[in-house]
């Protein structure tokens, strides 16, 4: 950054708008998904994750037919040409249309899933989080030992004697 009155620059024009893009696509995917999650709260309760899990799965509160709309709503993300994929006949279709096809039906089921995930998450900010239980001294040790010997390991042209150092790790590990 050459003074104040310039746009800052990274590497080039082109990286600095690849940063600024995915930085404010980030956000606006974060707070769409925000948006989403208060609106099927909104809709739906604080059991809203089980609209949108299948009506197969047991507990779940979705229909045939909204999770079939739902789904619906998903496939309108992808392109026209994916859109016609998913709806031939999978008999009319090469095998090459087939390994394509099971690619988007994944992609479905993950943008489904990613849903849900964002929906748990605004569900469970309100809760406290459990603390983790510290890692008891001997842990610890043990695996500081552990990530010496590692990196003893993989040392090319050493500046100190990495086989003694790994030999009182590994004693150090035995000890415990």
């Amino acid at each position: 950054m050459n003074n104040t009155t310039t746009k800052p620059m990274f590497v080039n024009t082109v990286m600095t708008t690849a940063v600024r893009d995915a930085v404010n696509k980030t956000e606006g995917a974060k707070r769409a998904m925000s948006k989403f999650a208060d609106t099927a709260i909104a809709e739906f309760g604080s059991d809203a994750m089980l609209h949108f899990t299948s009506p197969k799965t047991k507990g779940s509160l979705a229909t045939e037919e909204t999770w079939t709309a739902f789904n619906a709503v998903l496939v309108t993300t992808f392109t026209a040409a994916q859109q016609k994929l998913l709806t031939l006949p999978v008999k009319a279709m090469s095998d090459a249309e087939k390994k394509q096809r099971k690619y988007l039906q994944q992609q479905l089921g993950s943008k489904a899933k990613d849903l849900r995930n964002g929906l748990k998450r605004r569900l469970n900010e309100d809760q406290p989080q459990e603390p983790k239980a510290p890692r008891s001294p001997e842990t610890r040790i043990r695996d500081a030992a552990q990530d010496i010997v590692k990196v003893c390991e993989n040392i090319e042209s050493p500046t100190f004697r990495p086989a003694e150092i790994k030999a009182l790790a590994e004693q150090i590990i035995r000890s415990i």
